[in-house]
């Protein structure tokens, strides 16, 4: 049985995640955990190439997702992993977003949390 953080990430690679509370998945208790654990694996898989940029997008839209209408904020570092693949969602100017702007996003984020442990 997969844990719920991995099928959290596969559903919402297939497309929106409906009612995952009630999946159990998390509860309201325990939301900021879970989204913080999924962010994570998200970023590193990306970063290690083992996640696409399409779908690991996704996963971090369907996090922010669960917080509309919930009576907390996304919290650190789940919201700067979502703030860092939303960036990469658009080029300006022809640059390549992704890698100019979520890559190194990520890797700082990660590196932070790396210096704090």
């Amino acid at each position: 049985m997969e844990s719920p953080v991995e099928e959290f990430i596969q559903a919402a690679v297939r497309g929106p995640v409906k009612h995952a509370r009630d999946l159990g998945w998390y509860s309201e208790a325990t939301l900021g955990a879970f989204c913080n654990d999924v962010a994570l694996v998200v970023a590193q898989r990306f970063l290690d190439g083992k996640m696409s940029f399409d779908d690991a997008d996704a996963v971090a839209n369907e996090l922010n997702a669960l917080y509309i209408g919930a009576p907390i904020e996304i919290p650190e570092p789940a919201e700067s992993i979502y703030l860092a693949f939303d960036r990469g969602e658009f080029a300006v100017d022809g640059e390549d977003p992704i890698e100019e702007h979520t890559r190194p996003a990520l890797r700082r984020i990660l590196a932070s949390l790396s210096e704090n442990d």
